[in-house]
């Protein structure tokens, strides 16, 4: 802290790092000379909310305040009132820094925001992401509806349906195979995106646009698997001026009133049940590991980021645990291994995040309460979030 290298001698023409609050009356700049100078004050070693401690150190006259000079570098976009300053260089006998490193990370806390200063593209990013919801849940009701309708010209309808399917198997079709799955991950992606960012907007404004990031990232992975891989409103097309057996694309031609027996898998009651426990569970932990990455990438390594997650985490981990069950129960009416889970390797890939969410559970008290394990609890939701991806889809 400055506190710290300034208090003492010891550190006077050593190379040390430190890190402060960037006064922005104090910002000068030499650009013929390509010089920067300017003051950063003490920030607390520990505190709760980086830009709540920062803002506190630049109104505090009796916070301990270091003179910097950076040679030989450019005037930095993000160099602003009440952005965090890390610094590596040496303390002079004068009592001035001379800083061979400067790394900035400003409080409008944005991937874009950072960049430009404009607070105006936070918001926009925000808006955009909270629009994704009513999207997706559009395109959902229209697949939903194409399955209650009977539209066998949508291949993924005549997949996991026929004519004698009872509407509740209808209803519970839209996740029935990969396509819809993704389509229905997606679509609770979005829901999961839009309460957090209602919940921590104003909480976590520090953390939320790169927060965003992520969770968008994950979001349009999935999309771009729906739009371009697995698309479920994918079509059966006749070309009549063909010949017969060239006229259908793809496969053939399926008139509404055909039969197909649906798999026996699809018409059981735990189908309505298990899919949406276990994703849930699969999305709900994918908000602790964006708000975890938020914290790397911002620098705000407090306990923050675990208090604006932990309740999603405990949902994610009671929905994951009822869908283990439930998936338990359906091995055992469907499968008939002999037995509740008989090694089905689905219920396998799910359990591995409930494994490790588990312990990441446990471990974020920690750290909450004692200040520990901070770097095992970024390993620990790295891997939650890992081994959720791969229980999607193994």
């Amino acid at each position: 802290t400055v506190d710290e290298v300034m208090n003492d001698a010891s550190y006077v023409n050593q190379t040390v790092r430190v890190s402060g609050a960037v006064l922005g009356e104090s910002i000068d700049y030499d650009s013929e000379n390509a010089i920067i100078r300017f003051t950063v004050v003490n920030i607390p070693s520990e505190f709760d909310d980086l830009a709540t401690a920062l803002h506190d150190a630049t109104i505090d006259p009796n916070a301990t305040r270091m003179n910097i000079i950076v040679e030989d570098e450019a005037m930095p976009d993000l160099l602003q009132h009440e952005a965090q300053a890390i610094l590596t260089g040496e303390l002079g006998d004068d009592g001035l820094f001379h800083a061979s490193e400067l790394l900035l990370k400003s409080i409008i806390a944005s991937v874009i925001g950072d960049r430009t200063g404009n607070d105006s593209l936070v918001l926009s990013g925000r808006n955009a992401a909270l629009l994704t919801f009513p999207a997706i849940l559009l395109a959902s009701l229209m697949l939903l509806v194409a399955l209650m309708t009977e539209q066998y010209q949508i291949s993924y309808v005549w997949t996991v349906t026929d004519p004698q399917t009872p509407t509740i198997y209808r209803f519970t079709a839209f996740w029935g195979s990969q396509r819809g799955s993704l389509l229905f991950w997606s679509l609770l992606m979005s829901v999961f995106t839009f309460g957090a960012i209602c919940l921590n907007w104003r909480s976590q404004r520090r953390l939320m646009p790169y927060a965003i990031a992520y969770m968008m990232a994950t979001l349009a992975f999935f999309l771009g698997l729906s739009l371009f891989i697995e698309n479920p409103f994918d079509r059966w097309w006749l070309l009549p001026n063909f010949p017969e057996a060239q006229q259908v694309v793809e496969s053939a031609f399926i008139p509404a009133n055909a039969i197909a027996p649906a798999p026996a898998s699809l018409a059981n009651t735990a189908t309505g049940l298990n899919p949406p426990m276990l994703y849930l569970g699969f999305v709900g932990f994918t908000i602790p590991f964006a708000f975890a990455m938020s914290a790397l990438a911002s620098g705000d390594l407090s306990t923050g980021w675990i208090k604006a997650t932990r309740r999603w985490s405990l949902i994610a981990w009671i929905f994951l645990g009822l869908g283990l069950i439930l998936g338990g129960r359906w091995a055992y009416d469907v499968l008939g291994w002999g037995g509740y889970w008989g090694w089905d390797p689905v219920e396998n890939a799910a359990f591995l995040p409930w494994l490790v969410g588990t312990a990441f559970i446990h471990s974020v008290m920690i750290q909450e309460k004692r200040g520990m394990l901070k770097v095992c609890n970024m390993v620990l939701v790295i891997a939650t979030f890992s081994a959720v991806m791969f229980g999607t889809f193994a």
